[in-house]
């Protein structure tokens, strides 16, 4: 601390350790020591009065120097901030958009598993018509192996340099049937008054979360590593 900031201490120093002696002194027995009492602690307060007084000046420059300082600092930060902000925001539209584009890519190969396994079955019953057995055995392995493939997947949304899942929110869809939930004894009665008992309930339960009236739903997070 500057010397301009710097409370005189030793100002202070000679009458605390005198206020001290007086009060280790003190024995209240009667009425003039109950006075002396009384004289020490208007004393006490003078100097706490004092005290106040020089460091209120201080106080007020230290407190207008952190503002200044955290303006400074908030200067430099929102236009980062902003950034990522504009970043995380364009980071979830695009997961979004690969999500939807998985999900029509693994719902086009799940169509073309269907129409293969269609035609497999199609072609053993038109064999079997013709009592061509051989045919109806090699058509019945095609649908076997068709069945035991596995289920189409696509890659999920990764990057190296970010953190990426999902926040799980809620919002009331039906009112009165969260009530009649909590009547019910479905949904705890604390969750009536604690809001966070419900948001913490659907970022457990996440897909599973079914309480009447409330609708769970999530969306794309990302954050920096």
């Amino acid at each position: 601390m500057t010397t301009a900031l710097a409370l005189p201490e030793a100002k202070y120093l000679e009458p605390i350790q005198r206020l001290a002696q007086r009060t280790a002194e003190l024995r209240i027995v009667d009425q003039a020591s109950f006075e002396e009492a009384g004289a020490t602690r208007r004393d006490v307060k003078t100097v706490l009065d004092s005290i106040e007084a020089d460091s209120k000046p201080i106080s007020t420059k230290l407190n207008q120097a952190h503002k200044d300082f955290l303006a400074l600092v908030k200067k430099s930060t929102d236009p980062l901030l902003q950034l990522d902000a504009t970043l995380n925001e364009a980071c979830k539209r695009y997961i979004v958009e690969e999500r939807k584009r998985a999900e029509q890519v693994r719902a086009e190969a799940e169509a073309k598993l269907r129409r293969e396994r269609e035609e497999a079955e199609q072609i053993a019953r038109e064999a079997a018509a013709t009592g061509d057995a051989a045919m109806v055995e090699l058509a019945k392995a095609e649908v076997r192996k068709i069945e035991s493939a596995p289920a189409p997947t696509t890659a999920p949304v990764h990057a190296s340099t970010m953190r990426i899942g999902d926040a799980w929110k809620y919002r009331v869809k039906n009112l009165k049937a969260f009530l009649q939930g909590v009547i019910d004894g479905v949904i705890p009665e604390d969750a009536v008054e604690l809001t966070a008992r419900v948001g913490q309930e659907v970022r457990k339960q996440k897909a599973d979360f079914n309480w009447p009236g409330i609708e769970a739903y999530s969306e794309p997070s990302t954050g920096r590593r």
